[in-house]
């Protein structure tokens, strides 16, 4: 496997489903900026509020072949799997990402269980053998994290960016404080997330 980030920000997102699998899904996908459509007959409370919200599109009915050409990501979250196979197999032959949810082998990627604190994306998985494993791992190191960690990470990248814009040291020098100051800050957060535990 090789582990990427992508950027999905107003990126056409296909789900096929409307359960409560689909409604995960489309909430991460949400998050990350993408543009989601569900193709589903019915949709859980939360997928319809986010319709009604115009934040998903939703097409009112059964997937049809060559559904999939349109998007550059497709997520089959039915409980039928037959008709997962069938997408996986038309979404792969147009070289779309395609995840078949609790199908390992009829999917080209794998979605992590994340944790989110800021603009720090902590990204873990089993490659789709072991979905639990990964979710327990990701409570464990929740845990870690204590309150205040995305702003200390804030404030991390703002002394980066001051550091990087201060022209008038030369490389070498700016490099060596750069070093020492990100380095300090660094050994005080990792220091709060020993003593959260």
């Amino acid at each position: 496997m090789y582990p990427i980030v992508l950027q999905l920000e107003n990126i056409p997102c296909l789900i096929v489903g409307g359960g409560a699998v689909a409604e995960r899904k489309a909430l991460g996908l949400l998050q990350a900026g993408a543009e989601v459509t569900v193709i589903s007959l019915s949709l859980s409370g939360v997928l319809e509020a986010l319709r009604n919200e115009g934040r998903i599109h939703h097409i009112d009915r059964a997937y049809e072949a060559g559904d999939s050409r349109r998007y550059r990501l497709v997520v089959a979250a039915t409980d039928d799997h037959e008709l997962n196979h069938l997408i996986f197999r038309e979404a792969e032959s147009q070289g779309i990402l395609v995840n078949c949810v609790d199908d390992p082998e009829n999917c080209n990627f794998y979605v992590p269980s994340v944790i989110r604190r800021g603009n720090l994306l902590l990204a873990i998985s089993t490659s789709g053998t072991v979905p639990a494993m990964a979710k327990a791992l990701r409570r464990f190191l929740e845990k870690k994290f204590y309150p205040g960690f995305a702003e200390d990470v804030e404030e991390l990248r703002a002394v980066r960016k001051a550091t990087l814009q201060e022209r008038e040291l030369n490389r070498q020098q700016k490099d060596q404080d750069y070093t020492q100051i990100l380095q300090s800050k660094i050994d005080e957060i990792i220091s709060k997330m020993e003593r959260s535990c």
